[in-house]
């Protein structure tokens, strides 16, 4: 929901824009019981290659990369009720961001909100397994 006019907001130009807005987006999360997260990201088609990032609660600074490729930087994940909410800055350009994810009538939802510009985006996630 309201993906291109995000990443426009976050400096993406329009054949990126309209490319992510046909890919086909996967997540897988692993949680164990000790607040560690590993998260797989993919693209179909392949717009970079597939990536993995693990990370604790609390960690002060995660690099990651987006689904373009773009650097950022994943800070202080904490759970906050049922959503797990985090820090997110975009390195360059600078961007930054809140992003909360959690679970919405059985599906993940990645909700990420702009902290200096009124814009926010979400993307909901189908089980596959």
């Amino acid at each position: 929901e309201n993906l291109k006019p995000f990443m426009k907001a976050i400096d993406y130009n329009l054949l990126v824009r309209e490319a992510a807005s046909m890919a086909r987006v996967t997540q897988t999360i692993e949680h164990s019981d000790d607040d560690s997260f590993t998260f797989h990201f993919g693209t179909f088609p392949a717009m970079v290659p597939k990536r993995t990032t693990s990370f604790r609660l609390g960690a002060e600074e995660v690099p990651m990369l987006d689904d373009s490729g773009r650097e950022m930087l994943l800070s202080k994940p904490q759970w906050d009720g049922e959503v797990l909410k985090a820090s997110l800055r975009y390195v360059k350009p600078e961007h930054d961001l809140e992003i909360l994810r959690y679970i919405d009538d059985g599906h993940m939802v990645e909700h990420v909100r702009h902290l200096r510009k009124d814009i926010e985006m979400r993307r909901i996630f189908k089980k596959t397994k």
